[in-house]
């Protein structure tokens, strides 16, 4: 009864008879044709006789059918259900032109009833052109109250004379624009459901899902392989599953949700539904045969579990991924793969983070082990960056040109396992280590032949990173302001020539809008059927865990330098170190480490980015939770120069930095920092005796005190001074009364000299030598006489 009026409806809606009728459009618009279900033996084809159109898309495939006329648009058995076939009105026309309202289509159908390709019998929707003169189809409105004019079924018999009459051979819809907020879901999927097989009753609830018409939503599946579950191939020492963490899933929705597109209920974003489905068994290797990678033996099919886990309904409107281990034998496996553009994706991060697997190290703090699994960072971004390329994004946006400096999206390999620096949405506490997110806006194309670096790339706070070839190395900074292309140490150059995406040429690279050219409505696409590959842009292996390590992983390189000029003893000297992750990936973990000559004396320590001064003596450490990529931290250690140096003594400083994560180039993890000792010898000043002249010469020892004052840059509490003594005569010479000793040293500042001299000559003169010394040996010497004169007149 409810078909009966449904029909009415219709014939009321377009003058004609709604069960024979040709199918009179009840308004303007888009017209596509969606296959909903079948029950035949063989290929059932259906083509549009009249008016002449065009497909311009075309999700559903078609197998011969000769002898059947006009425009073919989908075969059922050989289409998957729920594809559609968009139509042109003008096959001439720029563009996909719509159909006027009242334009009368009229359908074809081969029955084919073997497996040749010849059509056994040709039926038109006009049943006054059929062979038996009976109709081979019904057409009725669907939802015509609240939808006049938009939503057709057709249901097609494909036996002669009536067969069994049940009219399910075939059935498609025809709509005519009726996607408010261009989603790729029908607004009566979002406001009623999905009726999946074509008998007027709901399959698939899309409203109890969540489902908004006026505002974009996309639908995802996630399947993961474990190994509790049986039949799996897991060794009992390496048990663990692919289950997506939440973590990982909620930022993903959460980069969906602050997208910058505008919806019809004037909110911005995007809503994302992910539906965590099904545990499998696990398999080492499983891939999308005609993906990524080939099969072969030992690989499991993508196809297969899919079949096994994944409801026809929900072909219609969801995306379907599986986190699985591996894609093939090492080194063929890679983090992910995803149809471009489709339906099906796969994360495969099992292998990453192989070092963690023994002693479980949890390496984003979420509580997790992340060995074979991947971070959540690594699991937020393969699984946004698999996904976009269902939504027909490549490595380049509109390309498949990678590492572009200008295009700050996680479809970069740049940017895909490390997110985006320097934001961190979830703190400093959390397990994400830099936002996820498509590209924001299209900045201007960048010549590689003629870079300006006053221009940059003209974007946004992000950082932006490119390649110094000669160097081998990459440099980042905010994608505002200038960039240094030619890495010579200033930003004022214009035409620089330079390989920025390190790729081997020197060409053109253009950016792109990643969330305003996103394809919604995959059932368009030519890899919507399982087991259909027919993507526009080749489908290629996607980051390797070697690749990650060479270009993404972080890469922590160590600077370190002290004062230009010497440095004077038992005064502070300051070592500056700047510690840099090069690459996008967040280091953990990061400890730099300097253990300081015994030479210098710890003074105190300080560092930017939060670093944590520690260690204890000439020990001093500096610990970072984690060092996001790009980031700089200035770390000054400030130590005492000991005086116990010697002058012109070379004294080297060390540091290095290790990290819990791994590091794309360790050669660069230590930096030194040499100074040059000054420390002058003390310094003797005043001098004086308090005799300068001994009389009578009477042969007597007279004591005598030396003054003197010592100065030093350093020790001057632990300088040695010592006195001696000599004579320009000799000891027991003659006429001096032949007694000795002639001179005795009491102390520093005292000595005892004998008053005699002989008698012959011209007076004595004692010299008296104070020499002063430091603890580095280094020591001064002056002299002062007391006479013994001849005689005096």
């Amino acid at each position: 009864m409810k078909r009966l009026f449904l029909s009415l409806v219709v014939c009321l809606l377009s003058g004609g008879v709604a069960a024979a009728a040709n199918l009179t459009l009840g308004r303007a618009g888009r017209v596509t044709i969606e296959l909903v279900a079948s029950d035949a033996t063989f290929h059932n084809t259906l083509s549009i006789l009249s008016p002449p159109v065009a497909v311009s898309f075309n999700g559903c495939t078609f197998a011969p059918a000769d002898g059947l006329a006009g425009t073919q648009v989908l075969s059922e058995k050989s289409s998957q259900h729920g594809c559609r076939a968009v139509l042109d009105a003008d096959p001439v026309a720029d563009g996909i032109q719509d159909f006027r309202a009242g334009t009368i289509l009229e359908f074809g159908m081969c029955a084919q009833l073997n497996a040749d390709s010849t059509c056994e019998s040709v039926w038109s929707s006009n049943a006054a052109s059929n062979s038996d003169h009976i109709e081979h189809v019904r057409t009725a409105a669907i939802r015509p109250l609240q939808f006049p004019g938009q939503i057709y079924q057709l249901s097609w018999e494909d036996t002669a004379n009536g067969g069994d009459n049940d009219f399910n051979d075939l059935i498609a819809n025809v709509r005519v624009s009726e996607d408010s907020d261009g989603d790729g879901l029908w607004d009566d999927w979002e406001q009623f459901g999905i009726d999946a097989d074509g008998n007027g009753t709901i399959d698939l609830d899309l409203p109890a899902l969540g489902a908004n018409p006026l505002h974009k939503d996309i639908f995802l599946e996630i399947d993961w392989m474990d190994c509790a579950v049986a039949g799996g191939d897991c060794a009992f020492f390496l048990m663990h599953n692919h289950m997506p963490k939440a973590a990982a899933v909620a930022a993903v929705v959460s980069a969906f949700a602050g997208a910058n597109v505008l919806n019809p209920d004037g909110i911005n974003g995007i809503t994302l539904h992910v539906d965590l489905s099904n545990a499998v068994a696990h398999q080492g290797a499983l891939n999308i045969p005609g993906g990524c990678l080939p099969g072969g033996a030992g690989i499991g099919d993508f196809d297969a579990v899919k079949r096994a886990n994944f409801s026809n309904a929900r072909r219609f409107a969801f995306h379907y991924a599986m986190f699985t281990h591996a894609q093939g034998p090492a080194p063929q496996s890679a983090s992910g793969c995803g149809e471009l553009p489709g339906n099906d994706f796969q994360v495969s991060l099992g292998g990453w983070n192989v070092y963690a697997i023994p002693f479980n190290i949890d390496l984003d703090g979420d509580g997790l082990p992340d060995g074979n699994v991947g971070t959540v960072q690594q699991q937020a971004g393969t699984l946004m960056h698999e996904l976009g390329h269902n939504l027909q994004l490549g490595h380049g946006g509109g390309d498949g040109v990678n590492y572009k400096p200008n295009y700050i999206s996680i479809m970069n390999y740049r940017y895909q396992t490390s997110g985006i620096p320097t934001t961190d949405p979830d703190g400093p506490g959390g397990p994400m280590r830099a936002k996820i997110d498509y590209s924001r806006l299209e900045m201007p194309t960048l010549d590689e032949a003629s870079l300006s670096e006053p221009a940059g790339i003209g974007g946004i706070g992000d950082q932006a990173f490119w390649a110094c070839p000669f160097l081998g190395i990459v440099f980042n900074a905010p994608g505002t302001g200038p960039i240094n292309w030619n890495c010579d140490g200033d930003s004022t150059d214009t035409g620089v020539s330079s390989d920025a995406n390190r790729d081997g040429t020197t060409g053109t690279l253009a950016s792109f809008w990643d969330w305003g050219n996103i394809l919604y409505d995959f059932q368009v696409t030519g890899s919507f059927a399982d087991g259909v590959r027919r993507s526009p842009f080749p489908m290629q292996q996607e980051m390797t865990y070697p690749e990650y390590l060479e270009n993404v992983a972080p890469e922590l390189v160590v600077t370190m330098s002290g004062p230009a000029s010497s440095v004077t003893t038992g005064s502070n000297v300051t070592f500056t170190i700047v510690l840099k992750n090069t690459h996008s990936d967040g280091a953990t973990g990061v400890v730099l480490t300097d253990t300081l000559p015994s030479s210098l004396t710890f003074l105190s320590c300080a560092s930017t980015l939060g670093g944590t001064c520690g260690g204890t003596g000439s020990n001093r450490t500096v610990s970072f939770p984690q060092l996001a990529g790009g980031a700089t931290a200035t770390i000054q250690i400030v130590a005492t120069l000991n005086c116990a140096i010697g002058n012109g003594s070379t004294i080297v400083n060390s540091a290095s930095v290790a990290s819990l994560t791994p590091d794309s180039d360790p050669t660069n993890n230590s930096a030194s920092a040499s100074i040059t000792a000054n420390n002058p010898p003390p310094v003797i000043s005043n001098l004086s005796v308090d005799k300068t002249e001994l009389w009578p010469p009477n042969h007597k020892m007279v004591e005598v005190t030396v003054s003197y004052n010592v100065t030093d840059n350093c020790d001057a509490g632990a300088l040695v001074r010592t006195l001696s003594v000599t004579s320009n005569e000799p000891l027991n010479g003659t006429g001096d009364g032949d007694i000795t000793p002639d001179w005795e040293i009491i102390d520093a500042n005292h000595v005892r000299l004998r008053a005699e001299r002989a008698g012959s000559g011209s007076g004595r003169i004692y010299t008296i030598t104070i020499t002063v010394s430091d603890t580095a040996g280094g020591a001064s010497t002056a002299t002062v006489t007391v006479g013994v004169p001849q005689s005096r007149k």
